[in-house]
């Protein structure tokens, strides 16, 4: 009967020792499932800060775009109007009788003063000005 005692005993023992192992085993999936949990909406946090951010960087560059665009159009209009301003110059200049005599005085006097930004854009005989219809070097749009 000892036999027997200590065979039951040790069935129960061992029954206890399974059972302790499933438990154990049981709380450690358990943790990493709460840990696997937090990890997963830390990394959905992250992600939608990520997203705004994203989508606020797109906007701003978005803005700049159009911003530029609105640049480049008024940088054309502002060519237009010195175009504009040049051609009813030289349409003055064309009507005026005393500008050639006026232009070879200028330069006689500015020789020694050249300015390399002004560029003289009178044809240099009446032949190429108002027949041909347009200036040179200038277009029209």
């Amino acid at each position: 009967m000892l036999i027997v005692a200590i065979v039951v005993g040790v069935v129960v023992l061992l029954a206890l020792a399974i059972w302790a192992a499933r438990r154990r085993r049981h709380h450690h999936t358990e943790r990493l499932r709460i840990e696997a949990q937090e990890h997963r909406d830390i990394a959905a946090v992250s992600e939608a800060e990520a997203l705004q951010a994203q989508a606020e960087v797109d906007a701003r560059i978005a803005k700049a775009k159009q911003e530029q665009a609105l640049a480049e159009d008024a940088r054309f209009q502002a060519e237009r109007k010195v175009e504009e301003a040049r051609r009813l110059r030289y349409q003055a200049d064309e009507l005026d009788p005393d500008v050639d005599a006026r232009a070879d005085d200028d330069r006689a006097d500015d020789d020694d003063d050249v300015d390399a930004d002004v560029v003289d854009l009178r044809p240099a005989d009446a032949s190429q000005g108002p027949a041909s219809g347009r200036r040179p070097g200038v277009s029209e749009f």
